[in-house]
């Protein structure tokens, strides 16, 4: 499986491993990237993935053939299989199978009062992002391909996949539509697009709008994008000469979701910055952990039944100048053959409501959900979609 990487403006095909980049963690990633910069003479392009833990060890790798152009995924952009089963397995999920959710709802809103426990307790904790998970499994075949294509559809995201190690013997694939751009470097530019506080569309317009400015007035929401944005410049700032952002935040939206977001841009001070150090600053934001750090990710750790993985990772490119660029991996699942785990988290403030950050990670499985052709979604999640 190809190496996919696509938004509205490009997309980025790479197939095949000609070198992996021997870095164990994200910390060693930067000086492991130079030191293959520095054995290369022609220009270079690599890829990869890098887990939300930050003792994991990122898959960073540079492809054996590239292909980029503008514009997005489409349906002949990346060949897909002769497979005659290849239409039954797009609708995969709409028949026979069987769901499986790790935590339940009502676990997963134990987990958040916990959290809210232990904020009240330590003035400290100011946000904890917790995650939840639905394993998904089919005797239909999944074609990552098709899914991909789905997810495609919503010009507003980058949509990704990402070939992942076997393990057990099974090819596994990250895919995903992530709105969230970690960082970007052209040259001496460096962007990042943070995102914190959510609500789900309306499919009526009237109401829709409602929502969207129902978030942007949100105390709760406002606060908790305050922690991400603060936590990113304060990352970006040594790296910077000066850094400018909006003091108000902003909307943008996904098919199924509205956010919040600040465009946070600076100058480089040093010429020899690349892409991988800006990654390893910046990774993981308070969108995806919490404020402070350390607090929010032994919650998480303490929390969460179930290893991330690649979920609310990063995933993107760099290359021979330093230039690239990084998604946050959210939006995603992971595939098989015949199961698709898909991820969900939600931004966990003092002033948070248990059944509301419940609901908000049932809408944010919406988009994976839809891609696999699932048609019943408001059953298998088991939450009222509000």
């Amino acid at each position: 499986m190809p190496f996919v990487l696509s938004s509205k403006a490009e997309t980025l095909i790479a197939r095949g491993v000609t070198r992996s980049i021997d870095a164990p963690t994200l910390a060693e990633l930067p000086d492991a990237v130079r030191e293959f910069s520095a054995s290369r003479r022609e220009p270079f392009l690599l890829v990869g993935v890098v887990p939300f833990q930050l003792g994991g060890e990122p898959r960073v790798y540079q492809p054996i053939e590239v292909h980029r152009r503008p514009g997005g995924l489409g349906p002949d952009s990346v060949p897909v299989s002769q497979d005659p089963n290849r239409a039954a397995a797009a609708a995969s999920f709409s028949g026979e199978r069987q769901v499986s959710a790790e935590p339940t709802p009502e676990v997963y809103q134990e987990m958040v009062c916990r959290a809210l426990h232990r904020m009240g307790e330590s003035q400290r904790l100011r946000k904890v992002v917790l995650a939840r998970t639905l394993l998904l499994t089919s005797r239909t075949a999944i074609d990552p391909l098709d899914v991909l294509s789905r997810l495609a559809a919503d010009p507003h995201v980058t949509t990704f996949g990402v070939p992942l190690l076997a393990q057990d013997g099974a090819s596994r694939m990250l895919v995903g539509a992530t709105p969230e751009l970690l960082c970007e470097k052209k040259g001496d530019s460096v962007v990042s697009i943070p995102l914190g506080g959510s609500a789900k569309r309306s499919l009526d317009p009237a109401e829709d709008l409602l929502v969207a400015e129902s978030l942007l007035r949100s105390e709760k929401n406002r606060y908790e994008h305050a922690f991400v944005v603060d936590s990113v410049k304060e990352r970006l700032a040594p790296f910077c000469h000066r850094l400018e952002y909006a003091e108000e935040p902003s909307l943008v939206s996904t098919a199924n979701m509205w956010h919040l977001a600040t465009r946070v841009e600076g100058r480089v001070r040093d010429d020899s910055l690349s892409a991988a150090d800006l990654v390893a600053a910046l990774h993981p934001t308070a969108a995806v952990c919490g404020l402070p750090h350390d607090l929010a990710a032994a919650a998480i750790s303490e929390l969460e039944p179930f290893d991330r993985g690649y979920f609310a990772g990063a995933v993107g490119w760099c290359d021979s100048r330093g230039d690239g660029r990084w998604l946050v991996s959210i939006r995603c699942a992971e595939l098989t053959a015949n199961s698709a785990r898909l991820f969900a988290g939600a931004g966990i403030v003092p002033s948070s409501d248990p059944g509301a950050e419940t609901a908000e990670t049932a809408a944010k499985f919406e988009t994976l959900l839809k891609a696999l052709g699932v048609d019943d979604a408001d059953e298998i999640l088991d939450v009222p979609l509000v």
